[in-house]
């Protein structure tokens, strides 16, 4: 390399090869390094390669164009200093020893980056300089070099140093001329530099030029310095620069510290965890936990990005990340997609970190299905409770008119079976009024009695019955009932279940809910009456009140008519609530049903689905068969 052209180089920004088989990292170094105001070129490994000041290589570059460089290295009239970017794991004393001048910790730390590039070249221009000025020239160079420098002679004394090394060590270069360096190394150091000065001066080829260690300044304080040192030619002097590196180097053991807690609470976490790059939702890390949740491999999920998982749209992840990265927001709850294609609702709350210098998203995952099911049955376990004390209050205000009503209905019967017994004493005409009036008195009777049933007034007269059997036996009836164009389907339980019940009244509440049915299919369809032994647990019963875990007997009463609209379902046990039109029903059907269903100790659940059809579920405590008692 020419006079002129290093002249040139070394003015301004410096000439940095750079060779890295990661290209994300040599990006990244050489990103730095340009806005550092330095020019960086590839490095070629033969005659065409472009001169430079200084090279920095990853380990498999090293290892491939190292002893090209250093042989470069060696040619140099100067000093040109050589790089080798090694991993945490990695040793740097093969590579010191083997001519390398210095090592940096990958992925790199700016900071370090930019004081050992700085020092680097700043030897280097000291190198340039002194070989370029004269002797007359030396002392001011030597003073204006902006680094504390040493000149030691070949017995260990040091006969010059410039102002610079009182920020470093604390003492004047007056102090420091005529002592001997070793008494400002601390002692785990010593014999280090002891090896390596006594290398220098046999010439040893793998005494490293560049390199770490401890020094005591006046204050009595440890410092860590990087050193400069080099042999000058035929007068048996070292050169010795320092920088002080203590503050880089507890912001390092910081950081490393910061980055270890991270790691093992990352790792350790029982939540799934991801961190994510904020610019291309990319999954940079997911811990253990993570690939427990998702079900993919660790190596999987750090190659997919967040669409992937998330089933939101890409326009409401892109906000979501937009807030995160803003502080806007930080909990967010998604819809996440697992390894089987199974669907989970998450929480999600995320910030940003600082992670080996790059800025990441990073969020931790709950799985709040079990939640929000549980909200879910909450709502809907007070929204049953609502109805029934609804029901309740009902029933009893219907129960107590129906009642007094009834007593009254009795008297006007009573009074007309007497006219009715003296008919000798009426004309026709007037026996044919009060036949009328006991006619419509037994009909109000009759509603009365379907009130008082729905109101639970009404005595049960039970016994233990067979669920089968109740429906065979009904089997004609329900026929008739529901005429041709129902296909009436009857499909017994093999494990016939008992129950005791007032079997009238079981008849009465089959054949309502069967009319029901009748009427929910106008062009005709399928009905189909199913009978199930069940044993109900906690779980069940807590989610379907007023059930109590225990044997029970299952009719299902199922039908593919028009189905129930959902705003008009909540109110279909309410005593007198009807959609048909007026005069047609009373509305009592369903909760006569209710009511019996209630009083045998069971529940009443139904489902519909608009145009497919509606299924109601009576459950009844189920006894063993022949089990005595009313």
């Amino acid at each position: 390399m020419s006079e002129d052209k290093k002249q040139t180089e070394t003015d301004g920004g410096a000439v940095i090869g750079v060779a890295f088989a990661d290209p994300v990292e040599r990006s990244r170094i050489a990103d730095y390094l340009r806005e550092l105001g330095h020019q960086v070129v590839p490095v070629l490994g033969d005659p065409s390669q472009v001169p430079v000041d200084l090279f920095i290589f990853d380990v498999p570059s090293a290892q491939r164009l190292g002893q090209w460089a250093l042989g470069l290295k060696l040619e140099d009239p100067t000093y040109l200093p050589v790089i080798v970017g090694l991993g945490l794991d990695d040793a740097p004393e093969p590579w010191l020893d083997a001519g390398f001048d210095h090592y940096l910790r990958l992925p790199f730390n700016p900071a370090t980056l930019k004081s050992l590039v700085a020092l680097l070249l700043r030897q280097r221009r000291q190198t340039l300089e002194l070989a370029r000025l004269s002797e007359s020239r030396y002392r001011a160079v030597f003073e204006a070099t902006g680094t504390a420098t040493i000149v030691v002679e070949g017995d260990g004394t040091i006969s010059l140093a410039n102002r610079e090394c009182l920020r470093v060590t604390g003492y004047t270069p007056e102090e420091l001329i005529g002592t001997k360096w070793v008494q400002y190394v601390a002692p785990e150091s010593l014999p280090m530099m002891l090896a390596y000065h006594a290398g220098r001066r046999r010439g040893d080829p793998s005494v490293p030029e560049v390199y770490e260690t401890r020094l005591i300044n006046k204050a009595g304080q440890v410092r860590e310095a990087v050193l400069y040192a080099r042999l000058v030619p035929e007068t048996g002097q070292s050169v010795i620069s320092m920088v002080d590196v203590t503050a880089e180097r507890e912001a390092e053991r910081v950081l490393q510290e910061s980055e270890a807690f991270f790691k093992s609470l990352f790792e350790e976490h029982s939540a799934p965890m991801l961190l994510i790059d904020p610019a291309t939702d990319r999954i940079i890390d997911a811990n253990q936990a993570a690939v427990a949740f998702y079900g993919w491999p660790r190596e999987k999920l750090r190659t997919m990005t967040i669409p992937e998982i998330n089933t939101a749209g890409l326009e409401d992840i892109h906000e979501a990340r937009r807030r995160v990265v803003t502080g806007e927001q930080l909990r967010f709850e998604f819809v996440h997609r697992r390894a089987d294609g199974s669907l989970v609702e998450v929480e999600v709350f995320s910030s940003i970190i600082k992670r080996a210098g790059e800025t990441v998203v990073h969020a931790i995952i709950h799985d709040i299905s079990a939640r929000k099911q549980a909200v879910a049955a909450k709502f809907e376990l007070e929204r049953r409770l609502a109805q029934a004390e609804k029901m309740e209050a009902i029933g009893r205000l219907a129960g107590g008119i129906a009642h007094d009503f009834n007593n009254a209905l009795i008297a006007i019967i009573g009074y007309a079976d007497l006219v009715l017994s003296n008919e000798g004493r009426c004309p026709p005409e007037v026996l044919a009024d009060v036949r009328e009036i006991r006619a419509s008195a037994e009909r109000a009777a009759a509603l009365t009695r379907q009130i008082l049933a729905m109101s639970r007034h009404q005595p049960l007269k039970t016994e233990v019955v067979s669920l089968n059997k109740v429906l065979a036996d009904m089997a004609s009836l329900l026929r008739r009932t529901l005429g041709e164009n129902i296909e009436l389907c009857l499909d017994p339980c093999t494990h016939d279940p008992y129950v005791r019940a007032d079997v009238f009244r079981l008849q009465q509440a089959i054949i309502n809910m069967a009319v029901n049915a009748k009427d929910a299919m106008p062009d005709g369809g399928r009905l189909t009456l199913k009978t199930r032994g069940l044993e109900l647990n906690d779980d069940f019963c807590q989610s379907h009140p007023p059930l109590k875990p225990g044997p029970h007997a299952l009719l299902s009463v199922s039908d593919a008519g028009t189905g129930i609209e959902p705003q008009v379902l909540p109110h279909i046990f309410e005593p007198f609530f009807t959609t048909k039109a007026p005069g047609i029903g009373t509305g009592l059907g369903l909760s006569t049903v209710h009511g019996l269903v209630s009083q045998l100790g069971g529940a009443i659940f139904v489902t519909s689905e608009l145009g497919k059809g509606t299924t109601f579920d009576v459950f009844m405590p189920a006894v063993e068969p022949g089990q005595g008692g009313k």
